[in-house]
């Protein structure tokens, strides 16, 4: 459902990679390790255990999208298009397995290049080395750059990334016209890309 949901709001390939079994967010580890078990297994198995569960009352709201999907789209899926699930979540996992790669191939690319952090507050790139990427791993990297400067992932849109890495590749100079999440202000020199946050009123 939730690579469903990331198709309709219009995600790139990151986003139709599916929940992580496993992630890192403010020093804490996340742990998903029922993922690929259907929920009237687990609930089957429950009760054959007598073991009780927990349903989130949340749950029954429509008001939410992730159920109106639950409770319309996919009990209609699930009767006029059986074995979409496997399918859907073998596609997840192919592109997690691109995801995989390229965040290798970033990785080498842009090895030995780091983020300094300027006196004002300010974050700054190299952007040679950007401006040589082919454009998937260049918004790869400008997607990470804004998470990573902004900290809020959900609110980065393909239209910030796409603007930013437009903006990294080209030659331009000076501020980006576009206002990114977490008041994050892109300025461009020849040399540098410089993030800096500024203050929200």
């Amino acid at each position: 459902e939730t690579v469903l949901m990331q198709l309709l709001r219009g995600a790139d390939l990151r986003g139709l990679t599916g929940m992580r079994e496993r992630f890192e967010l403010d020093g804490m580890l996340f742990l998903r390790p029922l993922l690929d078990v259907a929920r009237a297994d687990l609930q089957a198995r429950l009760e054959a255990r007598a073991l009780p569960s927990f349903e989130d009352p949340t749950n029954l709201e429509t008001s939410y999208r992730r159920n109106r999907l639950r409770r319309r789209l996919l009990p209609w899926l699930d009767a006029h298009e059986p074995g979409w699930r496997g399918r859907v979540s073998g596609l997840a996992a192919s592109l997690r397995e691109v995801e995989t790669w390229k965040r290798h191939e970033l990785e080498i690319r842009l090895q030995g290049q780091n983020w300094d952090e300027l006196p004002d507050g300010a974050w700054a790139f190299p952007r040679p080395p950007l401006v040589d990427l082919p454009a998937p791993l260049l918004k790869d990297w400008c997607r990470s750059a804004l998470e990573l400067r902004a900290g809020r992932g959900g609110a980065i849109t393909r239209r910030h990334v796409t603007g930013l890495a437009e903006f990294s590749a080209s030659h331009r100079t000076g501020y980006h016209p576009q206002c990114f999440p977490g008041g994050i202000q892109v300025r461009g020199r020849v040399k540098l890309l410089i993030f800096k946050r500024m203050e929200l009123s």
